[in-house]
């Protein structure tokens, strides 16, 4: 049971839709292998779950960015649970970027003066519940 899943010549149209470098995509069907965890590890699997896939993008379009950018981001540049209000803890410091949840911003810590990429999801009653965990899912790897 597979689940939802693409098949393998659908892959090439996944790739260039999020315009991945050339130079990258030996590096994604080497982690497609590594995640798909077939007997056979030197072989794509003819199935990718949407699962690995997701996994595996997040992977690469990471690297991607870190090749290409100045910011280097990592984990422990995120705040990944605030129970408090943002504006008693951080001092927003600028704008970073903005999709389908919501929008990035630097902040800093008020007492430590640590930055950090926050990202602000938007609680609209439109966007099912269920996305909003896949994408706090998706940033805690």
């Amino acid at each position: 049971a597979i689940g939802y899943a693409l098949p393998r010549a659908a892959l090439p149209h996944v790739l260039a839709h999020f315009q991945i470098p050339d130079s990258f995509l030996p590096l994604f069907w080497s982690m497609i292998r590594k995640e798909a965890l077939h007997s056979d590890g030197s072989r794509v699997p003819d199935w990718i779950s949407f699962a690995t896939l997701e996994v595996v993008l997040a992977k690469v379009l990471r690297r991607v960015r870190n090749k290409y950018t100045k910011l280097k981001l990592t984990r422990a540049h995120t705040v990944t649970q605030n129970v408090r209000k943002l504006k008693e803890e951080y001092v927003e410091k600028g704008f970073l970027g903005q999709g389908c949840f919501g929008r990035c911003i630097w902040v800093e810590h008020a007492t430590t003066r640590h930055s950090y990429v926050c990202k602000l999801i938007s609680k609209d009653v439109s966007t099912p519940v269920e996305e909003i965990h896949a994408e706090l899912d998706i940033m805690k790897q």
